[in-house]
């Protein structure tokens, strides 16, 4: 396509003179002659070239380089979007099939896609979590109002999960209608993609003319890119979790807890990535491309992570459920297996009181990590005056960290559900104790320690928790799979909402220790409900008749 090399054209200039041309593109030069009527790509070229040109020379001089290379970018993106939604309609509509051969390989698929959701979201709530700061500055706007910049596609969410059971309908809430849940899925994952799109143009737009209006667009369309994500994260796990044998839940509920730990990890290093990535390109010190540049590079490598993912859904799951997904597609495991990972005997009143203790412990954990996110970021760029690069590579490295130090004592923890319920608790006691690194009575590489740990343990216990309430639930009773996992994200939704605002907020008006005290506390009532969960995991009768 003759838009690749006039992309690259955009980054191989670095003159400031070249601004007002640089999308005026010698086409035919390379890819020979235009000049035969019948050569319809040749007017799709130029009309588009003609276009961005008119919108190059009005940015030109005002705005800068950088703002070209995001319109292109958004023009990229946009026309590749378009060709992986007319692959979902092909299908949709039955002109071709899916390339997943066996109802296998279509679990697994579902299975990625309910994971990977969950990665898009960590990484979107972080991705600005660095560069916030500086943008919030640059138009008028203090630490608190920073923290709501990155808690509101948390909003985003949670006015998602309070929607979504009155907009779905309910045979798509119990994955039932496979079609119908699939659909929401792509369509949620396109919107998505287009809301982060309309944050990139925002931030390269006139707008920033006006800062409380661009402000207020960007507060809008982060809302909107959580709203989505969070909707196809949620129908996603419908659809998995339905298709997923009783043996392979907790596994499943661990991985994607694994995967938004990850997600951190990505968001955050995204930052400090492409701000070196265009620094190189442009010719310039990341200090001299301003807090512009800092909030639309990394939304662009987002977009371009919900796109992939969005594109394998369409390869690679089915528009219809696989038949005898209950037998044939499931892994064999042995009657002591399953037995050992369910909890079959347990009565309906522990069910219940398990599963709402998972809700309240996911509640504690989104909010202990977004504190940890939002006050650790703050007290980095305020007290040790680390860059936002520096800081955003620190926390690459702490939720890196925090997630090779997951997957080991995953695969060291006892595989059956008593095993990892006394771990839960074991690891939220451990939380507890090392939230009096926060404090500022320790030299200043303790609190990075501390946040590795407690990031850690929270989300190992999170899995578990998770797994435990999707166990206890079912589908023959009012606290259905899908009701639990709409509850549970409620309230990791609402978690995040609240945890980077009153972090920021209490560190830049009553101080680090506050911040410390409130955190201790609320980290103890995590403790005080694992702790609870694994003694009802415990004292359930193993032999009773399965609910």
């Amino acid at each position: 396509m003759a838009l690749a090399p006039w992309f690259a054209d955009i980054f191989a200039a670095t003159l400031q003179g070249e601004s007002c041309a640089l999308l005026q593109v010698d086409v035919s030069a390379r890819h020979g002659s235009f000049e035969a009527p019948e050569s319809w790509w040749r007017w799709v070229v130029l009309s588009i070239n003609e276009h961005a040109s008119r919108l190059a020379t009005s940015l030109a001089g005002k705005y800068g380089h950088f703002d070209l290379v995001a319109v292109d970018f958004s023009i990229l993106a946009f026309t590749f979007a378009l060709l992986v939604g007319l692959l979902d309609l092909g299908q949709i509509f039955g002109s071709w099939s899916c390339l997943s051969g066996s109802g296998k390989v279509a679990v697994r698929a579902s299975q990625a896609v309910f994971v990977a959701s969950g990665w898009l979201v960590a990484v979107t709530s972080t991705a600005i979590l660095t560069v916030s700061i500086p943008l919030g500055s640059a138009l008028g706007y203090g630490a608190a109002s920073t923290g709501l910049m990155v808690s509101s596609v948390q909003v985003g969410g949670l006015v998602a999960n309070l929607t979504l059971h009155y907009l779905l309908p309910e045979k798509v809430q119990t994955g039932a209608n496979f079609a119908a849940t699939r659909r929401y899925v792509s369509l949620s994952l396109f919107l998505s993609a287009i809301s982060l799109l309309g944050f990139v143009l925002a931030v390269c737009s006139p707008l920033r003319d006006s800062p409380r209006l661009l402000w207020n667009s960007l507060l809008a369309l982060r809302f909107l890119s959580g709203y989505f994500g969070s909707m196809a994260q949620l129908v996603a796990s419908w659809l998995a979790l339905e298709m997923t044998p009783k043996n392979e839940v907790l596994s499943l509920q661990a991985a994607s807890q694994a995967a938004r730990n990850l997600g951190l990890f990505a968001g955050v290093t995204m930052s400090s990535i492409s701000l070196i990535l265009f620094q190189e390109k442009l010719g310039t010190k990341v200090e001299a491309l301003g807090p512009w540049l800092c909030a639309a590079s990394p939304i662009m490598f987002q977009t371009g992570a919900v796109l992939l993912v969005w594109l394998v859904m369409v390869l690679m799951v089915p528009q219809s459920r696989p038949s005898g997904h209950h037998g044939e597609i499931a892994i064999e495991s042995s009657s002591a297996e399953t037995a050992s990972n369910s909890l079959d005997g347990m009565e309906a009143t522990q069910r219940r009181h398990l599963i709402l203790l998972a809700v309240a412990y996911s509640f504690e954990r989104s909010f202990t990590i977004t504190a940890i996110e939002g006050g650790t970021t703050l007290i980095s760029q305020s007290q040790y005056d680390i860059t936002a690069v520096t800081t955003g590579w620190i926390f690459g490295l702490i939720s890196l960290g925090a997630f090779c130090l997951n997957a080991a004592i995953a695969g060291c923890s006892a595989s059956d559900v008593d095993g990892r319920a006394a771990f839960m608790a074991a690891g939220t006691f451990l939380s507890v104790f090392m939230s009096f690194g926060i404090f500022s009575w320790w030299p200043w590489w303790v609190i990075y320690v501390t946040d590795t740990v407690m990031f850690t343990f929270c989300n190992i216990a999170n899995g578990i928790a998770d797994g435990l309430g999707t166990l206890a639930a079912s589908n023959d009773s009012d606290f259905t799979k899908g009701k639990f996992m709409q509850w549970k994200m409620m309230a990791m939704q609402l978690g995040r909402v609240i945890g980077a605002p009153i972090a920021r907020g209490i560190i830049d008006s009553l101080g680090r220790n506050a911040y410390g005290s409130l955190q201790l506390l609320v980290t103890l009532c995590g403790f005080l409900g694992t702790y609870k969960m694994q003694r009802i995991v415990r004292d359930r009768c193993p032999h009773a008749p399965s609910k």
